[in-house]
């Protein structure tokens, strides 16, 4: 790859970034191209050098987003009872520091919503969730329904009650969702069962 093709993959990193930081910040209306651009200096005119459409950034940057939170959950550390992956999925996701860091956390809460209502999110969202949902799940538990389905309820709870706790601010209230929210993941998830031996 040379300088100039090097400089291009390089500016396009960039601009899926800041798109990405925009959309959890703000949603996917608040990732327009102008502010996108705008925040590193480039032209909207350059915009185009890189990207089809709005809609072609608003693909892949989602898609790089949500892919970035996904991937932490390979960590090799990560427990291998589905159970055990759901209850510290909840633990980490319902914090108050995650609620409080939009720019640095999951996009789920901020785009939810857009993404149902604009079509050029949706098949990012659908595709990124399915992977977060297999990998969640973890490879002991493929073909187990119940997992899947305890799995789907979890990643619900825990984007539904970050979105109310973001929405209600830095209350007692907020922090209150917060803590309820993980003691139900606690008490729905079922007790991974002993070992046979």
């Amino acid at each position: 790859m040379n300088a100039r093709a090097q400089q291009k993959a390089a500016t396009r990193e960039r601009i899926l970034a800041s798109a990405g930081t925009r959309m959890k910040q703000h949603g996917i209306a608040g990732a327009s191209v102008a502010d996108v651009m705008g925040d590193l200096g480039l032209t909207v005119g350059g915009f185009y050098a890189h990207f089809d459409s709005k809609d072609d950034l608003i693909d892949q940057s989602l898609r790089r987003a949500m892919s970035e939170r996904t991937q932490r959950l390979r960590d090799p550390a990560y427990p291998d009872q589905w159970q055990e992956r759901l209850r510290r999925f909840a633990s980490r996701y319902l914090t108050r520091d995650h609620r409080d860091d939009p720019a640095g956390g999951c996009p789920m809460p901020s785009v939810a919503a857009d993404a149902g209502r604009l079509g050029a999110a949706q098949p990012a969202f659908v595709d990124e969730v399915a992977v977060l949902v297999d990998i969640l799940r973890g490879e002991q538990a493929k073909g187990n329904h119940a997992a899947r389905a305890a799995t789907m309820a979890t990643i619900a709870t825990c984007v539904g009650a970050l979105t109310l706790a973001r929405a209600l601010g830095k209350s007692t209230l907020s922090n209150e969702v917060l803590a309820a929210a993980r003691a139900f993941v606690d008490q729905a998830v079922p007790v991974q069962p002993p070992h046979s031996h």
